[in-house]
C-alpha cells in the first residue's frame, strides 16, 4: 500500500469523542461536589469515639496529664473512716450539745479548729450566708501561700449541719486532716471551703424565702473575694472579705453537690464530673483528668471495697443521662435488627467481641453527644462563675442513694462509704495540684469527652466542622467565579441593608423580652417575628419588581428568567458568605453549639438551590405546592417553635446568627 493510500485515523472524529476533564465533569454537577466534603465531615465527626484520624491511630485519644506538676500517680491517701464523731466525745470537748446550724458550728462544737484554721461566717449580701474555712498550709510562722484552692460543698441539709448530712460530716474529717501538720505536711496551697448556711426547711439564711443556687453561691463568694459587683443581684452591694482572706490567688475551684436520689429501688451510685461552663467555656483539661485519675486511686491499703469508683458507680462528663440511654438503645435495635450476632458469627469473630464493641462505640457516642448537648444547650455546672474569671473549675455532682443507717451507738449513724470515699479522692486531687505553683497551661482548653477516659482535641475536630462548613464557601466561589455574569449590587444592597437593621431591632426587642425557663412558643414573639419576615419579603420583592420592570415590558420569557435567576444567584451569594462569617468564629468558640448549626444551614443555603428559571417550567399546581411547602419549613423553624424553647430565652446565637439566616433564607424563597 503507497502512503498515499494509507489510512488516516482522526483521534477527533466524532465516532470517538475525546474525554472531558474530571474537574469539568464535577463542575457540571455542583450538587455532588458540595454535598461529598459534607457528608465526609459527618462521618468523620460519627467516627470520634473510635478513630484519631489526625494522630492516625485506631483509637480514640485517652487520659493524660500533660502538666509535669501535676502527677496524681505518686501517692496514696488513706481511707476515710464512716463512723461519725460520738456526740458524748463533743460535750466533753466543748460543752455543746445543740445541733449545728453550720460548718463553722461544727468546727468549734467538736473540736477541730487548729492554729492552721480558721472559720469565718460571712454575708456577702443581705440575702446570702456562708461559712468560709481557711486552711493555711503548715510551712513555717513566716512564709505564707500566696495561691489558694477553693472547695464549696453543697449538701440539702435538714436540721444537724455534721449529724444529718453525710457529705458534710466527710469535709469536716477531711478539713481536720487538712489541718494536721502532722497528716498533711505536703500541703503547699491555702485551702478554703465554702459551705451555705441553711434553715431547717433547706432554705438560705436569713430570710428563707427562696433556696440559694449553688451557682449563687460560688458567685457570691468570688464577687465578695475580689470585692467586686454582685452579678446575680447588680443592685445588692457586696461586702467583701477580710484582707486576710482575700490575698492568696485562686488557681482552682472545685465544686462538691449532693444531689438527693429520688429512686429509692436504685441504690447504684452516679457521679457526674461536669467541666461546662457558660458559651462553651471549659476548664483546662489536665484538671478534669486529674479529677478522673483521683477517683480511680486506691488508697493505702489497696481495699477497694469503699471505693466509689471500684464499687461499680456510674461515671458520666455530662448531664444528660437521657441522651446516652436512647443512643445506646436505638444502636442496640439497629444492630438486632441486622442480625448482628450472625454477622459476627459469619466473620469468625469469637468470644461477643464485635458486640462489646458495637456496644462500646453506642455508650461512648451517646456520652459525646450529651456532653456535646450540654455545650450546645448552655447547661453550665454550678462553677461557671469561676470559669467567667478565667479560673480554671470544675464541678463534682454526686448521687449516692440513700439507705437505712446502721447504728454503731445510740448516738452515732454510719456515713455512707461512697462519701467517706469522696472525702479521700478530694484530699488525693488537693495534694496533686497543691504543689502545682502556676496556672495550668498545658494540655487543652477546647475538647469535648465521649466518656471520662476518653477525649476530643480542637485540633481532630475542628477539621470534620470544616468540610461540613464548606460548601458555603464552594457554592460562594461557584457563584462568583462561574455563575453569575453581572452581581446585582442594588437589589443584593437593599435586601441586606434590611435584614441588618431588623437583625438590629431583633437584638434590642429581646433585650426588652426577656424571660426565664420558657417551654411553650413565645406567641407575642412568634407576630414580631413573623412581622419582620413580611417586611423583608415585601421588600425583596418590591425592588425586584422595580429592578425588573423594563426587562418585562418586551424582553421574551427566557430573558426574563435570566434576570430573575441573576438576582436570585446574587442574594445566594450573600447568603453563603453570611453563613461562612457567621459559623466560623462561632465554631472556634463554640464547637458544641457551632457543629450542628452548620449541619443545618449548610445544605439550606448551599446545597438545595431554587432557580426561578427552574420554577417557571414547573406546572402551576405545582409551584403552588412548591410554594407552600417553603412556607410551612420556613415557619416550622422558626425560633419560637424550636430554639427558644429549647435554649429557655433569646440567645446571641438565636438573635445574632440564626435571625439574619433565617431572614435571608426568607428573601430566597418567598
Amino acid at each position: 500500500m503507497s502512503p498515499e493510500q494509507a489510512p488516516i485515523y482522526n483521534d477527533a472524529s466524532p465516532s470517538t469523542p475525546q474525554k472531558q476533564p474530571l474537574i469539568e465533569r464535577l463542575l457540571k454537577r455542583p450538587t455532588l461536589l458540595l454535598i461529598t466534603p459534607y457528608i465526609i465531615g459527618l462521618l468523620w465527626t460519627a467516627l470520634h469515639p473510635l478513630v484519631s484520624i489526625v494522630t492516625g491511630e485506631l483509637k480514640c485519644r485517652g487520659i493524660y496529664i500533660d502538666e509535669n506538676g501535676l502527677d496524681v500517680h505518686r501517692h496514696r491517701v488513706e481511707s476515710y473512716p464512716v463512723g461519725r464523731w460520738k456526740a458524748d466525745d463533743r460535750i466533753l470537748l466543748t460543752g455543746a450539745d445543740s445541733p449545728d446550724v453550720g460548718m463553722c458550728d461544727a468546727l468549734k462544737s467538736w473540736g477541730v479548729a487548729r492554729a492552721s484554721t480558721e472559720c469565718l461566717r460571712h454575708r456577702p449580701t443581705g440575702q446570702i450566708e456562708l461559712d468560709v474555712v481557711k486552711i493555711s498550709p503548715s510551712i513555717g510562722p513566716v512564709v505564707q501561700s500566696p495561691e489558694a484552692i477553693v472547695l464549696v460543698v453543697n449538701d440539702v441539709v435538714h436540721g444537724d449541719w455534721y449529724g444529718e448530712s453525710d457529705l458534710n460530716a466527710s469535709i469536716l474529717h477531711l478539713i481536720q486532716r487538712l489541718g494536721s501538720k502532722k497528716d498533711c505536711p505536703w500541703l503547699a496551697k491555702t485551702v478554703f471551703v465554702v459551705s451555705p448556711i441553711t434553715t431547717d426547711s433547706g432554705d438560705t439564711a436569713p430570710s428563707g424565702e427562696s433556696s440559694l443556687k449553688l451557682d449563687e453561691l460560688v458567685e457570691a463568694f468570688l464577687s465578695s473575694y475580689s470585692g467586686k459587683q454582685y452579678a446575680h443581684d447588680t443592685a445588692a452591694p457586696i461586702t467583701p472579705l477580710p484582707p486576710h482572706f482575700a490575698y492568696p490567688l485562686i488557681r482552682s475551684v472545685l465544686v462538691l453537690s449532693n444531689i438527693p436520689t429520688t429512686n429509692a429501688t436504685d441504690q447504684q451510685s452516679e457521679v457526674r464530673i461536669l467541666p461546662h461552663g457558660k458559651k462553651g467555656a471549659l476548664p483546662n483539661l489536665d484538671l478534669v483528668f486529674a479529677t478522673v485519675l483521683s477517683f480511680q486511686s486506691r488508697d493505702k491499703s489497696g481495699y477497694q471495697a469503699r471505693s466509689i469508683f471500684h464499687g461499680e458507680s456510674n461515671f458520666r462528663v455530662h448531664p444528660f443521662p437521657e441522651i446516652e440511654s436512647v443512643f445506646i438503645k436505638s444502636v442496640e435495635r439497629f444492630w438486632n435488627g441486622i442480625s448482628g450476632d450472625k454477622i459476627q458469627t459469619a466473620l469468625g469473630i469469637k468470644n461477643n467481641k464485635m458486640n462489646n464493641a458495637v456496644m462500646q462505640y453506642a455508650k461512648d457516642m451517646g456520652g459525646l453527644l450529651g456532653f456535646m448537648g450540654a455545650s450546645m444547650l448552655d447547661k453550665a455546672a454550678p462553677h461557671y462563675p469561676a470559669l467567667e474569671r478565667g479560673i480554671d473549675s470544675l464541678t463534682i455532682e454526686l448521687r449516692i442513694p440513700s439507705k437505712p443507717m446502721q447504728e454503731v451507738a445510740t448516738s452515732t449513724k454510719l456515713i455512707h462509704t461512697h462519701h467517706a470515699d469522696t472525702a479521700r479522692v478530694t484530699e488525693h486531687l488537693l495534694r496533686s495540684i497543691s504543689n502545682l505553683h502556676e496556672r495550668l497551661h498545658h494540655s487543652v482548653a477546647q475538647y469535648t469527652l465521649p466518656s471520662m477516659i476518653k477525649f476530643v482535641s480542637h485540633g481532630e475536630y475542628i477539621f470534620p466542622a470544616i468540610l461540613v462548613s464548606l460548601p458555603m464557601a464552594g457554592r460562594a466561589a461557584m457563584l462568583a467565579l462561574r455563575d453569575i455574569q453581572r452581581f446585582r449590587f442594588r437589589f443584593v444592597g437593599v435586601v441586606t441593608c434590611m435584614i441588618t437593621l431588623a437583625t438590629i431591632f431583633i437584638n434590642v426587642w429581646s433585650s426588652y423580652h426577656k424571660f426565664e425557663e420558657q417551654t411553650d412558643t413565645d406567641w407575642s414573639g412568634l407576630c414580631v417575628y413573623l412581622l419582620v419576615h413580611l417586611a423583608i419579603v415585601i421588600t425583596a420583592r418590591h425592588t425586584l419588581r422595580k429592578e425588573t420592570s423594563k426587562w418585562f415590558k418586551h424582553s421574551p420569557e427566557d430573558d426574563r428568567n435570566y434576570v430573575l435567576d441573576e438576582h436570585h444567584k446574587s442574594l445566594r451569594f450573600i447568603a453563603c458568605l453570611f453563613g461562612v462569617y457567621l459559623h466560623a468564629p462561632l465554631l472556634l468558640a463554640n464547637y458544641s453549639l457551632g457543629f450542628p448549626s452548620a449541619v443545618f444551614w449548610s445544605p439550606l443555603l448551599a446545597i438545595f438551590m431554587f432557580l426561578p428559571s427552574t420554577e417557571a417550567k414547573q406546572h402551576v399546581g405545582m409551584r403552588a405546592i412548591v410554594y407552600v411547602a417553603k412556607v410551612i419549613v420556613l415557619v416550622s423553624f422558626c425560633p419560637q417553635f424550636f430554639l427558644v424553647p429549647l435554649f429557655g430565652l433569646y440567645t446571641e446565637y438565636v438573635t445574632t446568627i440564626d435571625t439574619p439566616l433565617h431572614l435571608i433564607m426568607s428573601a430566597l424563597w418567598l
